[in-house]
């Protein structure tokens, strides 16, 4: 009957396992039931590879309390792979939107969506966008106004941009009114 033991073993271990995670979420003020349910992977992540995605973004200057905040808005990110998901984001800020490091902490914690974000799929379409709008210059993109690279150029922005030039405006009028209140462009249209 010794051969059974083995079993016995791990299935301990595995729920010891389970509940460090569960603790850690928690010591993060993550709700564990609603991480687990939005992202199943969790379950058999391991530890250590949560406390990697914690290093990486303390590595940013994000604290604890607002890094709980942001896991806890976006699960997903508990098991993203730092070099492939989180830290192309970064890059992207630092070189192509010219974010100072000291501001990519605020431009995270403004908007944590970005981390979710793809860099080709999302983020440079969206920059390009905007850079044709005028944002360059003493008008480019600042940590202010980073949340402005989580709308989708196609469903979001540019109807926002039709929308106003249908009033009467001209492009080069709209590109002034959103340069000078890049809020314009976070309304819904209606």
């Amino acid at each position: 009957n010794s051969h059974h033991s083995p079993t016995i073993i791990t299935a301990g271990d595995s729920g010891l396992k389970f509940r460090d995670k569960i603790l850690y979420l928690q010591s993060l003020k993550i709700n564990p039931t609603k991480a687990l349910q939005k992202n199943p992977d969790l379950r058999s992540a391991l530890l250590s590879s949560l406390q990697s995605i914690e290093h990486c973004l303390s590595s940013m200057g994000i604290e604890r309390s607002a890094l709980g905040r942001i896991l806890d808005m976006f699960p997903q990110l508990l098991t993203a792979d730092p070099s492939n998901q989180i830290y192309p984001v970064f890059e992207f800020l630092l070189n192509d939107v010219e974010i100072p490091y000291s501001d990519l902490r605020k431009c995270i914690i403004r908007c944590p969506r970005l981390l979710v974000s793809g860099v080709e799929s999302q983020l440079k379409p969206a920059l390009e966008f905007l850079i044709k709008l005028g944002f360059v210059g003493a008008n480019r993109i600042t940590c202010q106004t980073t949340v402005l690279l989580v709308s989708n150029v196609d469903h979001t922005l540019t109807p926002k941009i039709d929308f106003l030039m249908g009033l009467g405006f001209e492009y080069n009028e709209v590109a002034k009114m959103v340069i000078r209140s890049p809020a314009l462009l976070t309304f819904s249209i209606e």
